[in-house]
């Protein structure tokens, strides 16, 4: 896993080192090929939790993207 350094409110390090805590997201994603056509669906962290990869960076709640790609034989 990993652990990030706690700091004060005076942005002084306090060599307290605190553990991420472990998570688990649900996606999800739905395709469609048509030979020359394909057609998809995608959907990340259904449940919109509330996570923050290294750095302690916070990462994105719920998402969604589709698309479409069209194969041109030349």
């Amino acid at each position: 896993m990993g652990s990030y350094q706690k700091y004060d409110t005076d942005h002084k390090a306090t060599n307290e080192l605190i553990s991420y805590s472990p998570f688990g997201l649900l996606d999800a994603k739905l395709l469609w090929n048509g030979g020359k056509y394909i057609v998809f669906a995608e959907a990340n962290n259904l449940l919109n939790h509330t996570y923050y990869d290294l750095g302690n960076i916070p990462q994105p709640g719920f998402w969604f993207k589709a698309g479409a790609s069209w194969r041109v034989d030349l």
